[in-house]
C-alpha cells in the first residue's frame, strides 16, 4: 500500500519556480491542499495544451482563469468565443460565498477584477469591431477551406489570385474575385482572357464561377473585404504590463465552421509571420484559447487535421501557444493530440487510457481508479521548467476575477464604442472606390 505523501513531498512534486499560470490547489484523497499550488510554466506554453470536459464541468470558467492569468503575466491571449460566454472577463466579477469559499481553499483571496479586452466579432456579425480578411490576403487554401472547396478549386483559386495580382490589383472581397472570375472567363458577353495573354486557364475561371455561384457559399461574403485586421493587434500589453485579451465572438458564423476554422487559422498563421524563431521563450508571445467542443466552430471543423498538426509545430518555434477546448480527447485525431503538450482533464476522468495522457506523460502519484471530481476539478499533466513531464496531479480549479457571465449588451456596446481600433476597422472600405487599382 502507498503511503500518503508528505506535504514537503507534495510541495516539491508540483514546484515551479518561475513565472507560470496557476490553475489551483491540490487536491489528494478529496481534500484541498491549498499550500501546494499547481501551476503551467509560461516558458512551456508554446507547446500547447488541451481543456476538456463535458457541459457543466467548468470548462468555460476554466478558460476564463487561464485567460486572466496569462493578461496577468504580460502575455497577450486570443480568447475565441463560440457561444458568447466569456465577454465577461473585462469587467470585474461578483464575489459571493461560493465564490470565496472556493478561493479560501485554493489558497487565494478573491478580489473581483476586470481584464484589458478587445471585442471583435467576425464579419461584423454581433456586438465587438468588425474583423474581416481580403480574399487575397486569404490566399487560395484558406479561402477554398472557408467556402468548403475541393483541391481542384483551391488550384483553380490560387490561378485566378495570381493573375489578378500580376495585373496590379489584389481582389479584396468575394464581389471582386466574381468580376475577375467572369472577364478570364468570357461570361456576360466580355471576351476571355487567354492564357497566352496572362489570363488563367478558361476552365479555372468557370470553375471559380460556378463554386461562387452556389447559394450555401453567397452568404460567406460579408466576412471578407477592406480594411483587412492586422494580426499584429493581437499582440499588444498595456501600459502597466498586462496583455490585452482579445474576445472573438464566433456567434455569426455558427452555421459555417469552415470559415471560422480557416479565420483562426489565417490569424495565427499571421501572427507567426511576424515573429523570430527561437529556441527557448521565456514567456509565450500569445496564447489562443480555442472551443472546439460540441456545435462551436474551432480550427478542426476544416476537416483535415494536417494542417492544423503543422501549424501547431511552427507556431511553437515561433513562441505562440494554442490550447485546445473539446468535450473529451477523442474529438481530436492523433496527428493534433500528439503536439498538445498540457492536459487539463474536467470531471471525473475514471481509467484514462494511455493515449489520453500528455506525451511522455510521468508516473505519478496514484490518483485513485476515477476520482468524484466536482465542478471545477481536473486531472492535470504537464511540463516542467526543463521540459520534463510532471507527475498527474487532481486539482480544485481557482475561481476566475472577472465576471463569470455575458457582459450586459449596453456596457459591451459602450466598451466597442470607446475602441482605439473601432475607427480603424468598423466601416468597411468601398472597393470601387476611385483610386483603388483595377483587377484586370
Amino acid at each position: 500500500m502507498k503511503e500518503t505523501p508528505s506535504p514537503a513531498e507534495n510541495t516539491a512534486r508540483y514546484a515551479v519556480t518561475g513565472p507560470a499560470v496557476d490553475l489551483g490547489a491540490l487536491l489528494r484523497e478529496g481534500e484541498c491542499l491549498p499550500g501546494v499550488p499547481v501551476r503551467i510554466p509560461l516558458s512551456m506554453l508554446a507547446g500547447h495544451g488541451l481543456v476538456t470536459g463535458g457541459p457543466g464541468s467548468g470548462r468555460t470558467r476554466t478558460l476564463q482563469l487561464m485567460a486572466e492569468r496569462l493578461s496577468a503575466h504580460g502575455v497577450p491571449v486570443l480568447l475565441a468565443d463560440p457561444r458568447g460566454e466569456l465577454t465577461g472577463v473585462g469587467a470585474p466579477g461578483r464575489g459571493g460565498e461560493r465564490v470565496e469559499r472556493r478561493a479560501a481553499e485554493t489558497g487565494e483571496e478573491w478580489a473581483g477584477l476586470g481584464f484589458p479586452a478587445e471585442y471583435y466579432a467576425l464579419g461584423g456579425t454581433g456586438p465587438g469591431i468588425p474583423l474581416r480578411a481580403t480574399v487575397t490576403g486569404f490566399g487560395p487554401r484558406l479561402l477554398a477551406r472557408a467556402l468548403g472547396l475541393g483541391t481542384a478549386a483551391e488550384r483553380s483559386l490560387g490561378l485566378l489570385l495570381g493573375y489578378a495580382g500580376s495585373g496590379g490589383g489584389a481582389p479584396a472581397t468575394l464581389d471582386d474575385l466574381r468580376e475577375v472570375a467572369v472577364r478570364c472567363a468570357g461570361a456576360a458577353g466580355t471576351p476571355a482572357t487567354p492564357p497566352a495573354a496572362g489570363g488563367p486557364p478558361v476552365a479555372a475561371a468557370r470553375a471559380v464561377l460556378h463554386s461562387l455561384a452556389d447559394p450555401a457559399r453567397r452568404g460567406a461574403a460579408r466576412f471578407f473585404g477592406e480594411p483587412e485586421f492586422d494580426p499584429g493587434d493581437l499582440l499588444h500589453t498595456t501600459p502597466e504590463g498586462r496583455g490585452l485579451i482579445s474576445v472573438l465572438a464566433l456567434e455569426g458564423a455558427r452555421d459555417r465552421p469552415r470559415l471560422a476554422s480557416a479565420f483562426l487559422m489565417w490569424l495565427l498563421a499571421g501572427v507567426g509571420r511576424m515573429l523570430p524563431d527561437a529556441a527557448e521563450h521565456a514567456a509565450p508571445a500569445l496564447v489562443c484559447l480555442v472551443d472546439c467542443a460540441g456545435e462551436g466552430p474551432g480550427p478542426l471543423a476544416a476537416g483535415d487535421p494536417e494542417p492544423l498538426a503543422g501549424t501547431l509545430r511552427l507556431l511553437g518555434a515561433k513562441g505562440v501557444g494554442v490550447f485546445l477546448v473539446a468535450g473529451a480527447p477523442g474529438e481530436l485525431p492523433p496527428e493534433v493530440l500528439g503536439r498538445l503538450a498540457h492536459r487539463v482533464h474536467l470531471g471525473r476522468p475514471a481509467r484514462r487510457p494511455v493515449a489520453d495522457a500528455a506525451p511522455g506523460a510521468a508516473a505519478g502519484p496514484d490518483l485513485g481508479t476515477g476520482p468524484d471530481l466536482g465542478i471545477g476539478e481536473a486531472v492535470v499533466t504537464s511540463l516542467d521548467e526543463r521540459g520534463a513531464p510532471m507527475p498527474p496531479a487532481a486539482v480544485r480549479i481557482r475561481p476566475p476575477q472577472s465576471l463569470m457571465e455575458p457582459l450586459d449588451v449596453a456596457e459591451l456596446d459602450r466598451v466597442v464604442a470607446g475602441s482605439r481600433l473601432r475607427e480603424r476597422y468598423a466601416q468597411p472600405v468601398d472597393n470601387k472606390s476611385p483610386g483603388r487599382p483595377e483587377t484586370a
